[in-house]
């Protein structure tokens, strides 16, 4: 299943849904889906990683750093948000476009971090991820 077209993410979700997006470590929550993460489904500002309310971060920038974490580390945060979508089966987790915007990585690079794993059926991932 793919998420629809969205351009940072839903307005609105259904019930028992999570908004899953792109942040940074210190969970300055100010543009993109971050912001409509705060905006629209609880993300908490000043925590950069995990759930909050209605959403979920993965971290992909450092702004202490001024810049982007590689793509390693962010491959380590997917792995951590499917662990936990794996214990979380009675919600659906709607995953936007992570680290091709503010962080500056292609959707093929991206992409190409969710390609070999195991996706559970409660995660839907854009389109361009699949």
């Amino acid at each position: 299943m793919n998420t629809p077209e969205w351009i940072n993410g839903p307005e609105e979700l259904p019930p028992n849904s999570v908004f899953v997006f792109g942040s940074n470590t210190q969970g300055i929550h100010g543009r993109g889906s971050a912001k409509t993460a705060i905006d629209k489904f609880g993300a908490v500002y000043g925590q950069g990683y995990g759930r909050q309310g209605m959403s979920y971060a993965i971290c992909t920038t450092d702004f202490e750093r001024e810049g982007r974490y590689p793509l390693e580390f962010i491959d380590q945060q997917i792995d951590e948000f499917l662990l936990y979508a794996s214990l979380h089966q009675d919600e659906l987790f709607y995953v936007t476009k992570i680290g091709t915007h503010l962080a500056g990585y292609t959707v093929d690079d991206i992409a190409a971090l969710w390609r070999n794993k195991i996706t559970e059926p409660n995660v839907i991932l854009p389109k361009e991820f699949v």
